[in-house]
């Protein structure tokens, strides 16, 4: 029988949520996760959806920092089953006349893949990645501490003239950069391939986070595939908290927090079941849900709420069409890489590459279902076979798209069929083999699919807002009370709104905890970074 009463309930079973639920919990505080769907993680879950035995992520499959923070070790992950591989070959893309770009973990040996398209791109490419090479520190602390006002340290940058490029950068735009170093088209349209993953390349801002994805993720230790699926993550988080005496409790639909004045005090479920929080209540909820939805905007202080409905969501999200495979791609741009099929995510480019970004945002601005196809190929079963039957494959497809359609949002509904098989027969153009026969199954996931699976997930939200400069650090997701807190006393909030941003990193989970700790007189056990 679950307890009525806890220190800390934490509402929201999602990898932040399970991550600041951790920390406390092995503080010694009793804990209780409350996660509305049967499986836990939000975003980093692994379900069966086409057929048995194979498993597909549906948000979350290439883990970048959850390894190279403090997260990974401080829980001791591994000792509850989670476990990667990190693929010396990274990423590709493939071009229509043949050709493909390859990025390796080894540095050098992506500079030499560069140069077969540039000289010039090449030795740029290099000088990039030596010049911020040794930010795996810094980047550690600015991630996995809470933010302080981000000018504050401009001033002794701007004393150097490396330090003055990275905050040239850091104002940039992720396209302004890309195109003030590089000239190839296709380098471009390589380096933005994997960036307009998580937000559109000419945001001011976006360029923050530019030198810590190439010099520091994919070039020291590498993006990671979870053996097993990502689910086995979100899993070990959860035995960490159930080893320590916490509970997690599944199929719980939270209703409301509870509020006393202005103190939270615990949280009621849709079936009327309440649970008193003594010390405090935790939220991995996007902020309308929480506020808005969960304790009302009659409660709330006019200011915050414009506040909370000012954050902007993210302004693209994803169309990810998922496939069960007789067969992985063989990709004919082997011909110029052998080691193309090797590679267990491949962008699938469209001719004037650089270009086409350009094209495909234009659609998304103006509500279309984009026929500029920029499909990222993500095949976990290259690297780990243990995620489908002998033999067989997992592929997801990446398109970038707009959540509501000029039609409307329930449009998707009625086309997500017919436009996964246009974007799987783009596919097709590159690897013959990718015939729909070859398909064995098929599971499309619209933006309103997203959003119907979880509910935090607002507008298929993927990164838990927009990268731009103003809502990054402090402003993330509203100014005007320190990170993490709110104005309710006793209740926070750990999820991918917060700074840093979305992502399996467990740093917003992490910082959370940090905050709860410091205000609350409980023993960080952790290191503090």
């Amino acid at each position: 029988m679950v307890d009525q009463i806890y220190d800390i309930v934490v509402v929201g079973g999602g990898s932040n949520g399970l991550t600041c639920a951790a920390y406390l919990a092995r503080a010694g505080q009793k804990v209780l996760v409350l996660e509305r769907r049967e499986v836990v993680g939000g975003g980093c879950v692994t379900e069966e959806l086409t057929l048995p035995g194979f498993k597909h992520n549906p948000h979350s499959c290439m883990h970048v920092w959850i390894h190279l923070g403090p997260v990974y070790t401080d829980l001791e992950l591994e000792k509850y089953g989670s476990q990667y591989v990190f693929p010396e070959i990274q990423h590709a893309a493939v071009f229509p006349d043949g050709r493909c770009l390859v990025l390796y973990r080894d540095m050098e040996r992506t500079v030499q893949e560069v140069a077969r398209f540039s000289e010039h791109d090449a030795c740029a490419y290099r000088d990039f990645c030596e010049s911020y090479r040794g930010m795996v520190d810094g980047s550690r602390t600015f991630l996995y501490s809470p933010p302080s006002a981000p000018w504050l340290g401009w001033s002794p940058m701007m004393e150097t003239p490396d330090g003055s490029e990275l905050v040239k950068t850091t104002l940039s735009s992720t396209r302004n950069v890309v195109y003030d170093l590089f000239e190839s088209p296709e380098v471009r349209a390589w380096i933005l391939l994997f960036m307009n993953q998580t937000g559109t390349d000419d945001l001011p801002g976006s360029g923050t986070f530019l030198p810590p994805l190439l010099p520091i993720i994919h070039h020291t230790q590498g993006v990671g595939c979870a053996v097993g699926g990502s689910s086995v993550t979100a899993e070990a988080l959860t035995k960490v908290i159930e080893a320590n005496d916490g509970t997690v409790l599944r199929n719980a639909h939270v209703a409301r927090i509870v509020v006393d004045g202005q103190r939270a005090t615990g949280v009621e479920l849709e079936d009327g079941t309440q649970f008193t929080a003594r010390k405090a209540v935790a939220s991995n909820v996007e902020p309308r849900q929480t506020f808005l939805r969960m304790i009302g905007e009659d409660r709330l202080y006019p200011f915050f709420v414009r506040q909370i409905n000012r954050f902007r969501e993210d302004e693209f999200t994803l169309f990810t069409p998922h496939f069960a495979l007789d067969e992985a791609p063989q990709w004919k741009a082997a011909e110029f890489n052998p080691d193309m099929l090797k590679a267990w995510t491949v962008g699938v480019m469209p001719d004037s590459p650089d270009d086409a970004y350009l094209k495909l945002w234009a659609d998304i601005r103006t509500g279309k279902a984009s026929t500029t196809y920029l499909p990222y190929a993500i095949m976990p079963t290259v690297v780990d076979a243990s995620q489908a039957p002998e033999g067989k494959h997992t592929m997801l497809l990446w398109q970038p798209a707009v959540y509501e359609l000029t039609e409307g949002v329930e449009k998707w509904d009625e086309i997500k069929e017919d436009y996964a098989w246009q974007l799987y027969d783009w596919v097709g153009e590159f690897a013959p083999n990718m015939t729909r026969e070859n398909v064995l199954k098929m599971s499309v996931d619209s933006p309103l699919d997203i959003e119907r699976r979880n509910i935090s997930m607002w507008k298929a939200s993927l990164m838990g807002g927009e990268r731009a400069q103003d809502q990054l650090t402090i402003f993330r997701p509203f100014y005007g009370y320190p990170p993490y807190r709110t104005p309710f006393e006793g209740l926070y909030i750990c999820g991918p709104s917060t700074h840093p941003e979305g992502g399996l990193s467990g740093a917003c989970g992490h910082n959370a905890a940090t905050v709860m700790a410091e205000d609350l007189d409980i023993t960080k056990w952790w290191e503090k970074w």
